[in-house]
């Protein structure tokens, strides 16, 4: 995950971002419900950093195409993005939290194999 811009964006220069470096950006995003999307703004509300949301668009073409008419700055997976025609820039403190927050949240999500469950039942006075 990574912030999107245009190469010639003000944050275009930097090699990696922290989250007060997004202190009133305008964004561009993908709609409500995509957990990314959800992780930022957690983020950006626990830091206190004000911003705005100039477009909110449920393609990631679509997203990208605004960013390259300086519209905003876009926050999506990195992959997705040609790195000749927009600058990525990763953000130091959200790519970290949010694979971990991923992991663990996958990790109490898994149930146990049944051959698990029987054993359980086995064993349980």
């Amino acid at each position: 995950m990574g912030l999107v811009v245009s190469h010639d964006h003000k944050l275009a220069n930097r090699c990696e971002l922290e989250i007060k470096d997004l202190q009133d950006e305008s964004f561009i995003l993908t709609e409500k419900g995509y957990t990314y999307r959800a992780f930022l703004f957690e983020k950006l509300n626990e830091n206190t950093i004000s911003h705005t949301i100039s477009m909110e668009l449920s393609s990631v073409e679509t997203i990208k195409k605004a960013v390259n008419n300086h519209w905003g700055i876009g926050f999506l997976p990195l992959f997705s993005v040609e790195e000749k025609v927009f600058k990525t820039i990763p953000l130091s403190m959200i790519v970290t939290l949010y694979f971990s927050d991923m992991i663990n949240n996958e990790r109490k999500k898994v149930p146990k194999a049944p051959s698990q469950l029987s054993t359980e039942i086995k064993t349980k006075p």
